[in-house]
């Protein structure tokens, strides 16, 4: 790994997820039931997305290290400030951090559609 994503890293870890400083303490529970706790940025901003029509995200978001959150899947619970969500989205931006695209209500998973290819899913 070279010198700059290196320190990249160093400082999601130790200056932007830090607790004293812009970091919160996030305990996520795996598919397992076991809990890992590790710290993040956790805020809910308003992001429009130009994709031909205005598409609006809201959802709450958390920012932590990857090498903390890197196996987090979706549908893991992530709890912060003693709200539990829902992971919907894992996403590692290559500089040492990963966003997590939270939920407060269970996500609605489209059940799959049978097809000639596979019938063994109903």
């Amino acid at each position: 790994m070279n010198a700059f994503l290196q320190s990249a890293e160093d400082d999601v870890a130790k200056v932007l997820c830090n607790e004293n400083e812009f970091g919160n303490l996030a305990t996520w529970t795996d598919k397992d039931g076991f809990t890992h706790s590790f710290p993040c940025v956790f805020g809910a901003p308003y992001i429009p997305l130009e994709v031909g029509d205005t598409v609006q995200n809201d959802n709450p978001r958390a920012i932590a290290p990857t090498v903390s959150c890197k196996n987090c899947r979706t549908g893991d619970k992530l709890e912060i400030f003693g709200t539990v969500y829902e992971i919907l989205e894992h996403h590692p931006t290559g500089t040492g951090a990963s966003t997590l695209i939270l939920s407060r209500d269970p996500a609605q998973r489209p059940r799959p559609v049978a097809t000639p290819f596979n019938r063994a899913l109903q």
